[in-house]
């Protein structure tokens, strides 16, 4: 897979080297004419490129850098990894254990719903969205959903409460009782979600988040191998034209010194 930008320079790259390989040709004929007592009045051969037209068969890939990057198994392995350990350490974590004491979670539970939310990510990777906002949000409600799920398998452990205090929401208990919300609750658990996921995302992807570019940079398929296999309506035909232009050293005269510069 390539973008169109570096396909068609490649392209001009391949066609300005070609000729070049022509003119330095030509000079090293023009060099044996002049040593011939014949040739020297014949006009030295020389290959001029006017146009050139190329059909490129292609199929349409990835728009944006970040649906190019979550298409590399090892990005998406190491964020499925990252996740896993993430959930695992947490019921160990010396804040987890203050919160709930310890044991608060029968390991099976947590376990089932660690694979849950695994097999959700793994959902959102295989198909993942071209922009990094949309990416993190959905990263970030199946995190969520992990905490209500435990929730709903031990209530008594009062974890949506507890969370919101672990994660550092703020709150002030009214003298007749505990005023917090299930959405000042969901905002707590949100905030600190919302900063895990970006984390993850931030580690597994070259340059962090904040590197990416999501200006689309479309990517196409022009290989063989890449070509094999794919539809009639995945395949697409389009014809580029190139127009050769010459540039010629000129010499100039300053100050008694004889200097060359490339017109225009």
């Amino acid at each position: 897979m390539i973008t169109v930008g570096n396909f068609v320079g490649a392209l001009m790259q391949a066609l300005s080297k070609g000729r070049t390989l022509s003119d330095q040709v030509s000079v090293q004929i023009a060099d044996r004419y002049l040593q011939h007592d014949y040739l020297r009045g014949f006009p030295v051969p020389r290959m001029s490129l006017k146009t050139v037209e190329v059909e490129v068969n292609f199929a349409v890939g990835a728009t944006t850098q970040l649906a190019s990057l979550m298409k590399q198994p090892e990005i998406g392995r190491n964020i499925v990894n990252r996740f896993r350990d993430l959930l695992h350490d947490l019921p160990n974590s010396d804040m987890f254990r203050s919160q709930f004491g310890q044991r608060a979670f029968r390991d099976e539970d947590w376990k089932s719903g660690t694979d849950e939310l695994i097999d959700a990510v793994q959902k959102i990777l295989a198909e993942p969205p071209s922009d990094k906002a949309t990416l993190q949000h959905l990263l970030t409600l199946a995190t969520e959903n992990f905490f209500y799920r435990m929730h709903q398998a031990r209530p008594q452990a009062g974890l949506l409460a507890g969370l919101r205090g672990m994660f550092g929401a703020a709150a002030t208990p009214a003298a007749g009782g505990d005023t917090r919300t299930d959405a000042a609750r969901t905002d707590a658990i949100r905030s600190w979600t919302t900063q895990q996921v970006g984390s993850v995302l931030g580690a597994a992807i070259p340059g962090g988040l904040d590197g990416l570019d999501e200006e689309p940079d479309l990517q196409i398929l022009v290989g063989g191998g890449e070509l094999e296999g794919r539809s009639a309506g995945q395949l697409h035909k389009a014809k580029l034209s190139f127009t050769s232009e010459d540039r010629k050293w000129v010499a100039s005269e300053k100050d008694g010194a004889r200097t060359f510069i490339l017109d225009r």
